[in-house]
């Protein structure tokens, strides 16, 4: 909405950009326009442990891929995922940690993945239910997304802040897995568990890397 009408009031403008409904069935577009991906479901209802009434956006298929998918739009948010050098290896995809202020929507998203996985009268319905699946939480963003590499001795004791960060350490991310330990319905979950967050504009790149993964 570069071009504005005038003749269209000014808070109707103010609501159509604030709400997020556009950009998630912008996203809900994009899926089938992927070769064999289908959109399973839209507004997909589920109950949290207190039996509260919630949505998870999107969940589409591929074979054996489901993928569980949150859209969040923001305005002016960037997000940031932090890796100390001498970590783990994750093998060929890197482990982040974020310091988001996403981390509820997050771990709501893990919840809402489990609950998925759990309702067999929902797998029931896809094509091949008896194909092993691959489930996978996403979150959408229209947020840059930045990740930082750093030594823990670059942090200052004294402050408790990055006393240098080195500019070739920081680069601009298509996606990244975001891995903690998130709280579940039934309790706490044993280990990590991952979501990948993926720029918008790279989407659908994302989809065609998922589809040279082996069936």
């Amino acid at each position: 909405m570069s071009e504005v009408d005038e003749t269209i009031p000014k808070e109707v403008m103010q609501s159509l950009r604030a709400s997020g409904f556009p950009f998630q069935t912008r996203i809900l577009h994009e899926i089938p326009c992927h070769n064999g991906w289908a959109v399973h479901a839209s507004e997909y209802s589920w109950l949290d442990g207190m039996n509260r009434d919630n949505f998870l956006d999107i969940v589409a298929i591929k074979g054996r891929f489901i993928l569980c998918i949150e859209c969040k739009k923001t305005g002016s948010e960037i997000f940031t995922f932090l890796l100390p050098l001498g970590g783990l290896s994750t093998g060929l995809v890197d482990d982040f940690r974020g310091e988001l202020v996403q981390y509820k929507n997050a771990s709501l998203l893990v919840r809402a993945t489990d609950a998925f996985s759990a309702d067999q009268r929902e797998l029931s319905k896809l094509p091949d239910e008896k194909l092993p699946r691959v489930l996978l939480p996403v979150m959408v963003t229209n947020a840059p997304i930045y990740t930082a590499r750093y030594a823990p001795t670059d942090v200052s004791l004294e402050k408790g802040e990055f006393s240098k960060v080195q500019p070739e350490d920081v680069e601009e991310a298509y996606w990244v897995r975001f891995s903690k330990s998130f709280t579940a319905d039934r309790g706490r979950d044993m280990g990590h568990r991952s979501i990948f967050v993926v720029n918008a504009t790279s989407f659908g790149a994302f989809l065609e890397k998922l589809e040279i993964a082996p069936n």
